[in-house]
C-alpha cells in the first residue's frame, strides 16, 4: 500500500515518539508500506520544523529516509472542486501516486475522510490504523 504523508503527519511523527503518526513510520518495515512525500511537502516541513519541540528537529533526520520522494502534481485530469491553494498540490500529488493520503488537516481535507477523493482514500493516521486493526489486517501495538 502506498501512503502520501502530509507535512502535519510528518511533523507529528517527528515531534512525538508515540501516537498514530509515528506508528505509521514505525510500521513500514513490518508491513511493506511505501511512504511517499513530495518536494512541496518537504519544503513545508522545513519551513515549520522550528515551530515544534526540539525533539522534532532531532528525530526528523531519522524519519526522512523512510520516505520516497514523488513528483509534485499541480493539476488533475478529473474535475476537482477544492479551493485551498496551498493544499491543492498535496491532494493532487497524493491522488496521482498513492492509495491513501494521511493527513491531520480536518479543516481542508476532512470532507474527504468518509468519501475519499476519486480512488484516493483520505484519513488521519489514527483512524486509518484503527480501521486496519478492526479489519484484521494489522497487528501492531
Amino acid at each position: 500500500m502506498k501512503f502520501f504523508i502530509d507535512a502535519n503527519v510528518a511533523l507529528a511523527a517527528a515531534g512525538q515518539k508515540t501516537g498514530a503518526s509515528r506508528a505509521i513510520f514505525e510500521a513500514v518495515q513490518a508491513t511493506g508500506w511505501e511512504l511517499q512525500i513530495s518536494n512541496y511537502v518537504l519544503r513545508e516541513i522545513a519551513a515549520n520544523l522550528y515551530r515544534f519541540p526540539p525533539l522534532a528537529a532531532q528525530e526528523w533526520p531519522a524519519l526522512e529516509p523512510r520516505l520516497l520522494i514523488v513528483r509534485d502534481l499541480t493539476s488533475f485530469d478529473y474535475p476537482a472542486v477544492f479551493s485551498p491553494g496551498k493544499d491543492r498540490p498535496v491532494l493532487f500529488t497524493a491522488a496521482g501516486w498513492s492509495d491513501v493520503l494521511l493527513t491531520l488537516d480536518r479543516q481542508h481535507f476532512g470532507r474527504f475522510f468518509r468519501s475519499g477523493f476519486y480512488s484516493l482514500r483520505v484519513s488521519p493516521p489514527g483512524d486509518f490504523l484503527a480501521a486496519e486493526r478492526k479489519a484484521g489486517r494489522l497487528s501492531l501495538p
